[in-house]
């Protein structure tokens, strides 16, 4: 009797250490080959947008819930990039109804003290990308993409096009 309970006892601590695991995988190995391949285009599109700027910042670079996700500051500006898979209820598309395949200005709705500069959105069949930027301060809004943020848009949005393109391969 000693011996069948042993067995269920050692059946159960296998299959615990088998679970435990699969949960101590590293991030990084869990993301599907799209994210990391974005991840790395967007870590080498951040290394040239910061080149000689001494107050920035990395928020995060990574995978949040199945999307790649880029936030940093740069003395009292943010800027956000966020690639996740399409989605048939993803507010931008269903509040605006942008065209497909192209960037679009999406309105700024701001009830936060016209915090938010630039908010740019695009999607495909597969994925849906969003490029924001804001500053505490009263310099204009995109339409058209302010001086202070052509830079950031120059050197972001061909990395989200990569990320876009590569995705629908």
């Amino acid at each position: 009797m000693r011996l069948r309970h042993f067995a269920a006892w050692a059946i159960a601590v296998a299959s615990a250490a088998a679970a435990h695991a699969d949960n101590a995988v590293p991030e990084e190995a869990k993301m599907a080959p799209w994210t990391r391949r974005c991840v790395e285009r967007l870590e080498r599109a951040e290394k040239d947008f910061a080149r000689g700027r001494k107050s920035f910042q990395r928020d995060r670079l990574g995978v949040e819930d199945g999307a790649v996700v880029w936030s940093a500051t740069d003395g009292d500006a943010g800027f956000y990039v966020r690639i996740a898979p399409t989605s048939p209820s993803s507010p931008a598309r269903n509040s605006w109804n942008p065209p497909r395949d192209q960037w679009t200005h999406l309105p700024i709705i701001d009830k936060s003290y016209s915090l938010t500069k630039l908010n740019l959105f695009r999607w495909n069949d597969r994925l849906e990308a969003g490029i924001g930027a804001s500053r505490a301060d009263d310099s204009p809004r995109a339409p058209p993409i302010p001086k202070w943020l052509a830079r950031f848009v120059a050197v972001m949005q061909p990395a989200v096009e990569e990320c876009l393109d590569q995705r629908a391969r």
